[in-house]
């Protein structure tokens, strides 16, 4: 890794006077009412795991999800510099993690694969609900008056045995709404082709309140005495009125991934533009209805094109200029059209190509020039992307072949035999070989060659983007 900038704040949470917010694999202690950065310490290093996109507080200890990759338990007890204290891989989890929960005393991961308790890691729930639906994960575990329960994609089913419960994509608890064991109100999202109702339900999972929001819900929350519902370009807060729901609070953001309340009149907001302290009323602070603290950071990368240099990318959230070794800045949008990823990669001792709708990358060589001068056919070299990831792009660069995908960036490099083997021989190597990978927050969409040397431009919609080498 030469360089690398910007990426995706996916999730954050307010406790005990700190600000904290996941950026890629980064957390970040943040001051609440102006944002000015305490401390930042990396879960992993960049290139190691997944993006942080859940976070969760108990007693003295928070949880971070890093994508599929672990749950990382850090120590609270000086919450200005949080302290890793341990650490579950995916492996041992027997889940890709996408959520962490506390029900009932007990700390649910939900994720590809089902549920786990977190300190019961290797024994899978819901794997087979999993497999009957269109799902590729389980959402949220909740409290219901059926005991846990979980969504798979939009059904709900009981963590233990199963049961069909009701209809819903995401769930959350309603806080300071218990009635014996179970709450009495969830917050609940379903989503549909081009829009999602939102609402409250009761412990049996009947709805009790909607709405209806267009466009797809990136996530729900109840904080204060409001359900919260972040959209791609905009944040709601309903008021949560008894019964029903209020008229809702609009907040025009593009790219917001969370949200959480400061205080009455202050939100903090992170997604894809980055993050920012929104201000609801005027007050002798400010005007409302008004962001400040922003700090601006490239991600939402939908485009981008380059000259061998400079890279100009970006998507909804704004464009941005990327020079190795200079950062990033914000830019007008090209006047050109972008490019499209290449899916086929030519060299004069082969070809590649993306194939299986991504799943596999494969590598057709031309002939070699065996050690008596004969032609010496060489094996179609097949490869596929970690964690049932697509591959997106594809780039030679010499000998090198690099491969972009839905989790990170991989590198293979052809492999040529000693001049005197002979073809036949059990020593001959394979024509191509994995030489390392870079697992962070995809899709990485574009990959282009530096106009001198064998560096490469990399260009992630999630991630960010950066400068890697073969060497």
């Amino acid at each position: 890794m030469i360089d690398q900038v910007g990426g995706t704040h996916h999730v954050q949470t307010v406790h005990d006077g700190r600000w904290y917010c996941g950026f890629g694999s980064e957390l970040l202690v943040l001051e609440p009412t102006r944002g000015f950065l305490r401390h930042r310490m990396a879960l992993r290093e960049f290139g190691e795991g997944g993006a942080i996109c859940d976070l969760i507080v108990r007693g003295d200890s928070m949880y971070a999800v890093l994508e599929d990759t672990a749950v990382v338990e850090l120590s609270l007890a000086d919450p200005d510099r949080p302290e890793i204290v341990g650490e579950i891989a995916s492996e041992d989890l027997g889940v890709m993690p996408r959520s962490i929960r506390e029900v009932e005393g007990a700390l649910y991961v939900s994720g590809r694969g089902g549920v786990v308790l977190f300190d019961d890691p290797g024994r899978p729930r819901l794997a087979d609900r999993l497999a009957e639906s269109d799902a590729t994960e389980a959402g949220p575990v909740v409290p219901t008056e059926h005991g846990p329960a979980a969504s798979t994609g939009r059904r709900v089913h009981r963590i233990d045995g199963g049961r069909y419960l009701g209809a819903a994509t995401a769930l959350e608890v309603v806080p300071n709404s218990r009635n014996g064991p179970a709450p009495s109100r969830l917050a609940f999202a379903l989503q549909g082709a081009n829009a999602a109702e939102v609402g409250l339900a009761g412990p049996d999972l009947r709805s009790i309140a909607t709405r209806a929001v267009p466009g797809e819900v990136r996530r729900i929350r109840v904080d204060g005495d409001r359900l919260w519902v972040v959209e791609d370009t905009a944040i709601l807060g309903y008021p949560i009125q008894g019964d029903r729901l209020g008229d809702p609070l609009f907040v025009s953001v593009s790219g917001a991934r969370d949200v959480a309340v400061l205080d009455e009149n202050h939100l903090a907001v992170c997604g894809r533009f980055g993050r920012a302290i929104y201000r609801i009323a005027t007050t002798d602070q400010g005007p409302g209805d008004t962001f400040f603290a922003v700090v601006r950071e490239p991600s939402g990368l939908e485009k981008a094109t380059h000259d061998g240099r400079s890279v100009l990318t970006g998507g909804p959230e704004g464009a941005w200029l990327y020079d190795a070794g200079r950062g990033a800045r914000l830019t007008e949008p090209p006047d050109s059209e972008s490019l499209e990823p290449e899916t086929e990669a030519v060299a004069a001792w082969g070809t590649a190509n993306i194939v299986d709708s991504g799943r596999r990358v494969e590598v057709e060589f031309e002939p070699l020039v065996g050690p008596k001068g004969e032609e010496v056919a060489l094996p179609t070299f097949s490869w596929s992307p970690p964690r049932d990831g697509l591959a997106i792009t594809l780039l030679i660069v010499g000998d090198s072949l690099w491969v972009g995908h839905e989790r990170g960036l991989d590198l293979l490099r052809r492999e040529l035999p000693p001049e005197d083997l002979e073809p036949d021989d059990p020593e001959w190597p394979p024509p191509m070989r994995h030489v390392e990978g870079l697992e962070f927050d995809g899709p990485v969409r574009y990959l282009f060659p530096q106009r001198i040397g064998s560096r490469v431009h990399f260009v992630s919609v999630e991630g960010g983007l950066g400068v890697v080498d073969d060497e």
